[in-house]
C-alpha cells in the first residue's frame, strides 16, 4: 500500500501578501556620523554660526589644561547644521562628550539651560538636554514628553569645575544617559513613542549647544561633541583615555574582561567574604574585596 503525506504550511500574513525575500533584512549598524573636536584656533564660521546675548563675550575656542583646545560657551551660543539629516536613522541617536561647568564660589550647578538642542526652522519644535539629565520635547509651545525636570527633580549628575564624559542615547524603546562609564539614567519603557523623538532629532535641520531651554545658559565647556546613528554600546559609553599633553582622545583596545557591577555581578562569582557596596559618586557600585576575591 502507498501512503502518501501531504505536508500544508499555514501563514498567519493575510491573504496576498507576499514573505520578504530572504537576506533583504536591515539591521541597525552603529555609525558615528560626525565629531566636533574643536582643535582649530577659531570656531570655522562655514560651519557654526554664533550668536551673542551682548558684546562682552563670545562662544570661542580656549585652552584647557587637561583637554587642550576645547569649546568655551560663554555669553550666546552656536548653531549648526544637524548631520543626521544626510542619514539613514533606524533606531536611535546616540551623542558622546566631554562637558565641564566652571566652579563657583557657591558650588552652583546649572540645571535648567540647555548642552544643546535639536530645533526645526521655525523653532516650533525643539528637544533639548541639560546638565542634570533633563530631556524636553516641545511643539508649538506645548511640552509633549519631559523627564527629570529640574522643578521636581534635583538630580546631580556632574560636579562643577571637574570633566566629565556623557554618553546618551535616545531609542525607538526609551532611552539611557552615562556619566562617566557609569550608567546614571536608564528609561527602556516609557509610557511614551520615543520614535517620535528619534525621528525629530534625525530630521530637524539644526543643531544648537548652548540653546534650547526657557533659561539663558550659563558658561560651560565641550569638547570631543560626537553624534550617532543608532545605539551605542559599552564601548562608546567607557570613558575614553586622553592625552594630556595634547588634549586628544587615545584609542583604548577592547578589555579582556569589564564588568562595571551596576547590574551585579553577571557571570562572576564571588570567593570568600567579597561584597558589591553602593558609594554613589562617581564610582556608582563598586566592588569591596575583604578576605575574598572575585574569579
Amino acid at each position: 500500500m502507498a501512503i502518501f503525506i501531504v505536508l500544508v504550511t499555514v501563514s498567519c500574513m493575510q491573504w496576498g501578501e507576499v514573505d520578504p525575500p530572504a537576506g533583504n533584512q536591515v539591521y541597525p549598524r552603529l555609525e558615528r556620523i560626525l565629531s566636533f573636536e574643536f582643535n582649530e584656533e577659531k570656531l570655522d564660521p562655514a560651519v557654526f554660526q554664533i550668536f551673542l546675548y551682548d558684546e562682552a563675550e563670545t562662544p570661542a575656542i580656549a585652552a584647557d589644561a587637561e583637554l587642550g583646545r576645547v569649546l568655551s560657551v560663554a555669553n550666546g551660543y552656536i548653531r549648526t547644521a544637524n548631520p543626521l539629516t544626510a542619514t539613514k536613522v533606524q533606531n536611535g541617536v546616540s551623542l558622546t562628550f566631554w562637558y565641564k561647568q566652571p566652579a563657583t564660589e557657591t558650588g552652583s550647578l546649572d540645571r535648567e539651560s540647555a548642552i544643546f538642542s535639536f530645533q526645526d526652522e521655525e523653532n516650533h519644535q525643539n528637544l533639548f538636554f541639560t546638565a542634570n539629565g533633563w530631556i524636553c520635547y516641545q511643539k508649538d509651545g506645548t511640552t509633549l514628553y519631559e523627564d527629570n525636570n529640574p522643578a521636581s527633580v534635583q538630580e546631580t549628575f556632574v560636579t562643577p569645575g571637574v570633566w566629565h564624559y556623557i554618553a546618551m542615547a535616545i531609542t525607538n524603546n526609551g532611552y539611557f544617559i552615562c556619566v562617566d562609564g557609569i550608567k546614571r539614567l536608564e528609561k527602556p519603557d516609557i509610557d511614551f513613542d520615543c520614535s517620535q523623538l528619534v525621528e525629530f532629532m534625525a530630521s530637524a535641520p539644526f543643531l544648537y549647544i548652548g540653546y534650547g531651554s526657557e533659561n539663558r545658559s550659563q558658561d560651560f565647556y565641550l569638547d570631543n561633541f560626537s553624534i550617532y546613528r543608532n545605539t551605542i554600546t559599552d564601548k562608546e559609553t567607557a570613558v575614553p583615555a586622553v592625552n594630556p599633553s595634547s588634549g586628544q582622545l587615545v584609542p583604548v583596545p577592547d578589555p579582556v574582561y569589564f564588568n562595571c557591577f551596576e547590574r551585579g555581578l553577571g557571570e562572576a562569582n564571588i570567593v570568600g567574604s567579597g561584597t558589591l557596596e553602593e558609594i554613589g559618586g562617581n564610582f556608582g557600585t563598586v566592588f569591596q574585596n575583604v578576605g575574598g576575591a572575585q574569579r
